[in-house]
């Protein structure tokens, strides 16, 4: 009797919460991807984005203040807290956009890009050289760069949707 609550336990589990190999679903879990550690609607962030995004604030903060830190350290883990926090919140608004149409095309991006004072010479005018430097130092190609200017843009258009459409009570 044990046995067969045992089996019928087991069969549960696998029906509503799925297997990697169960059902043709092979490499999908519960739905998501087998390595995303986060997901926001069709976002899935690997291991590797979320590393990626928390050694970047690690090392902004280090510095910003002078000082590693420990990465075994509470302050690490706040780090890594808000590094998946802030990926959150961007994919939110990303998919909120996405849901609502909204797009930036090339040129706005483009003209987005050289309104950035620091890609400006001592003329005020966009300077290709500093944008290159830029790039370099940051680690990002141009089009990686293109591509998140594009997300920004995106976002501050869906925020600016948003802050238009609310009007504060008489």
């Amino acid at each position: 009797v044990m046995k067969a609550i045992l089996a019928v336990l087991a069969l549960t589990f696998v029906a509503f919460f799925g297997s990697s190999n169960f059902g043709g679903r092979s490499g999908r879990l519960l739905g998501g991807n087998v390595n995303s550690v986060v997901e926001v609607g069709d976002v899935d962030f690997t291991v590797q984005q979320v590393s990626r995004a928390y050694n970047a604030q690690l090392q902004q903060i280090s510095r910003a203040t002078g000082r590693q830190i420990d990465s075994q350290s509470p302050i690490a883990t706040a780090i890594l807290n808000q590094a998946i926090g802030t990926m959150v919140t961007g994919a939110l608004y990303d998919v909120a956009a996405q849901d609502l149409g909204v797009v930036a095309s090339d040129a706005a991006v483009e003209d987005a890009i050289r309104r950035v004072p620091a890609f400006h010479g001592p003329d005020g005018k966009f300077d290709q050289a500093l944008f290159t430097g830029y790039l370099r130092q940051a680690g990002l190609s141009p089009s990686e760069f293109i591509d998140k200017a594009r997300e920004d843009l995106q976002r501050t258009q869906y925020l600016g949707t948003l802050r238009a459409g609310i009007t504060a009570p008489d």
